[in-house]
């Protein structure tokens, strides 16, 4: 006999060895009460498992937990144990760090159901506050957080029309004293207001150009037009604006910053030359791009640039495009070059364009190929017509003949090139010392 509610072995009458029935009960309690599980994502039981182990079966299920989708494997003894849970059943995925619920068909999270809020079934939403079918979601607060999960955050409003209004209002007592957004068009505008009825234009920002406007609309030619009573700039001849410092050592430049925390600086820094900085915190700094001050020359600190070689001859079969190998760097300045088992790879660090070179010199294995191409591969790919350079119109010859090539790369972040090589009819071989691969972002 057992327990309804959790399945626990109940004593006979007159029962034998009592401290079976009563330990395997206690086993069972231990487990369910204060239900924890590790996580609610395994399939299949997993190896060299401990007593007290506990899991929630993720479908499809396979192995032992064949068919038992959704309930409770805990490991008792030597033995997998399920149990089958009740609506209304909580418990702590430790892996998700959430609370969980048992509706009766699935596990949800416990509070307001994460599909409530992602199937449109919660119409109204209120904060501190009464919604209502205007202001469907409503707040009252002393602060409002939107924390960006990775490095990036995004709001975004739509609007179905041109000729809509899509605003941002802030408000005295209910009545508006300045809002922005989309306001009957497509360009952004700034408008403030003594009244919350007539309104005053302070800025625009045209959506084509860019063109910014301050005090009226813009006119799609002017990058900057100002219209107001009060706007003052005046000398009695030349009119500059100078940035001055004492010392070729000193700094002189503009900051942009978050919250009082700066995150790019533009100017002499440090040095009489022209430098724009970048920072994440304000505290440590990259350094984008330099001019130079006596000739004016450009360059990017940050942009990956690499030189690579392979210092052995390397053979490879006929037929298949085949790693080419660079397994040591004349430099690697941004380390975005590694090689793995002699391939060179080029992980990309940004979005952006790459300048890449590639050559190689044939030696004989003992055969004459009839062709020999190099190409440049993305991501592990059979490199495409654009990056491929090949040889064997003429006598292939050991030590003499070359090839080379060279290709213009958009690349996003974290893929990756490599050379790849490629004979026909015979075998192949490069020489050692005498091919190359390297690489240069440009944009």
């Amino acid at each position: 006999m057992a327990t309804t509610i959790l399945g626990l072995p109940e004593l006979e009458s007159a029962q034998n060895q009592k401290y079976l029935t009563v330990n395997s009960a206690l086993e069972r309690l231990d487990v369910l009460v204060n239900l924890t599980v590790f996580n609610r994502t395994v399939t299949a039981p997993p190896g060299s498992p401990s007593a007290g182990h506990r899991y929630i079966v993720a479908s499809p299920a396979t192995g032992a937990f064949t068919g038992q989708e959704g309930n409770i494997a805990a490991y008792i003894g030597s033995n997998w144990i399920f149990f089958t849970p009740s609506e209304g059943w909580r418990a702590y995925d430790q892996g998700a760090n959430q609370f969980i619920i048992w509706n009766g068909s699935a596990w949800v999270l416990a509070g307001l159901s994460s599909s409530a809020l992602s199937d449109g079934s919660v119409t109204l939403l209120g904060v501190g506050a009464t919604p209502d079918t205007t202001n469907r979601l409503s707040v009252e607060s002393p602060g409002v957080l939107f924390d960006a999960e990775t490095d990036d955050f995004t709001l975004t409003l739509n609007k179905t029309a041109a000729g809509d209004t899509l605003q941002f209002l802030f408000q005295t007592g209910f009545s508006t004293r300045a809002q922005f957004g989309l306001l009957g068009n497509d360009d952004f505008a700034i408008q403030t207001s003594p009244d919350g009825s007539a309104f005053n234009l302070a800025l625009t920002i045209d959506k084509d150009t860019g063109n910014v406007a301050i005090g009226a609309g813009s006119d799609g030619t002017n990058r900057l037009l100002v219209s107001g009573e009060n706007m003052l700039f005046t000398n009695s001849g030349d009119l500059r604006f100078t940035f001055s410092k004492g010392a070729a050592g000193d700094d002189v430049a503009l900051t942009f910053q978050d919250n009082f925390s700066a995150r790019a600086l533009i100017g002499l820094l440090g040095d009489d030359d022209f430098t724009f900085k970048v920072s994440p915190d304000g505290s440590t700094y990259k350094t984008a791009m330099i001019i130079d001050k006596d000739d004016g020359r450009v360059s990017f600190p940050e942009h990956s640039k690499f030189s690579a070689y392979c210092n052995f001859g390397q053979n490879y079969t006929a037929g298949a495009w085949q790693d080419l190998f660079a397994n040591n760097t004349r430099h690697n300045d941004q380390g975005d070059f590694a090689t793995v088992s002699n391939v060179g790879i080029f992980t990309a660090p940004h979005d952006g364009y790459y300048l890449f070179g590639l050559g190689a010199t044939f030696e004989s294995p003992g055969t004459i190929p009839t062709k020999m191409a190099i190409g440049l591969s993305v991501n592990n790919a059979t490199p495409t017509s654009d990056t491929i350079n090949s040889t064997g119109d003429a006598t292939i010859t050991t030590l003499e003949t070359s090839c080379v090539t060279t290709a213009l790369l958009k690349l996003t972040a974290g893929q990756t090139v490599r050379g790849k090589i490629f004979f026909t009819t015979n075998n192949g071989r490069v020489l050692a010392d005498e091919n190359y691969f390297w690489g240069v972002q440009i944009a």
